[in-house]
């Protein structure tokens, strides 16, 4: 790969990520193995089936999600109605007629269960997605933490939890750079559990299909153009941000935090594991801190335990006691 090719290839193309993936050998170091006891916890649990599908349908999907868990493929997580749709798209790309058939297939092929992997972790993004959202934060979620900021000195720190190729920590970084907000110090975490996703975020290097919620004046104010269809976030916006790589289900989050964006991240994942990570986002925040979640996703029952709603539309919930 030639130096140009390997500039173009750290450029985010499009609103819709991450569809390609580096084949390396690499791809096997983030199979998760199970001890014997969750294996056996896994495959003999009951999956649940949306409506549709017949009874072979149903028996060769569990032989695909076991298949899988002895691969060491980390399926619990999610969703069984979202995996089975993850699993009908790849049957479709691959224009196979059936279950049985991509069992068959999936046997075979030792890149499958890679690429299989990566269409679980598709995400679609954009600068200030939900403008309405981002203009809530910026109006009304940071003056209600810089009001209960003790000390005017400290530093702010904020986290985007699942940031893809990172238009949702850079947004933020955009909204903390406005000169209302130049007398705060502000440091905003971001993480996701994808290598080539947080590759593309610290390139920082986005083409026009990112800007669809933007004004000519925030993107002049914050990017730099590289050519006629791709611009760069401006060093003072890039700095802001930290990109770490962390599971959430598995890794040590960032603590002493004023407010967590996790937004359409959780939809994905199992109402169990959902609550854990809820709980450490608990632990994450200080008291007063807010948490950001997408518009499909809310608290509601233990996982609510410690939050008081702050906004139901724009899914905002305050931290109000230690538990």
């Amino acid at each position: 790969m030639d130096a140009d090719d390997s500039k173009k290839s750290k450029v985010a193309r499009g609103a819709t990520l991450y569809t390609g993936r580096k084949k390396e050998k690499s791809d096997d170091t983030s199979k998760r193995k199970y001890t014997s006891k969750e294996k056996k916890e896994i495959l003999s649990a009951d999956m649940d089936f949306s409506s549709g599908y017949k009874a072979k349908d149903k028996e060769n999907i569990t032989k695909i999600v076991n298949f899988l868990v002895q691969a060491g493929l980390k399926v619990d997580s999610y969703k069984p109605t979202y995996l089975q749709r993850r699993i009908r798209s790849r049957i479709s790309r691959l224009k196979l007629e059936s279950f049985q058939e991509y069992y068959d297939y999936l046997r075979k092929s030792a890149d499958e269960i890679s690429i299989l992997k990566e269409n679980l972790s598709i995400n679609v993004t954009r600068f200030f997605r939900n403008k309405d959202t981002y203009d809530y934060i910026e109006n009304a979620a940071i003056p209600l933490i810089l009001e209960n900021q003790r000390d005017s000195n400290s530093r702010l720190n904020f986290w985007s939890a699942g940031c893809a190729v990172g238009a949702e920590p850079y947004s933020l970084a955009m909204i903390v750079s406005h000169p209302k907000f130049a007398k705060y110090k502000f440091q905003i975490h971001a993480s996701d559990v994808k290598d080539e996703l947080l590759e593309l975020a610290k390139n920082a290097t986005y083409d026009k299909g990112y800007f669809a919620e933007m004004d000519e004046r925030v993107i002049r104010n914050n990017l730099d153009p590289v050519d006629s269809e791709t611009y760069k976030i401006k060093p003072s916006v890039r700095n802001l941000v930290n990109f770490k790589k962390i599971d959430l289900n598995r890794d040590a989050y960032p603590t002493n935090l004023d407010m967590i964006l996790c937004r359409n991240v959780l939809i994905y994942i199992e109402k169990e594991a959902q609550a854990k990570i809820i709980d450490k986002f608990h632990k994450s925040l200080n008291v007063g801190g807010l948490l950001v979640l997408g518009r499909t996703e809310t608290l509601h029952g233990s996982k609510a335990k410690g939050f008081e709603v702050v906004d139901r539309i724009h899914r905002v919930y305050k931290k109000v006691l230690v538990i």
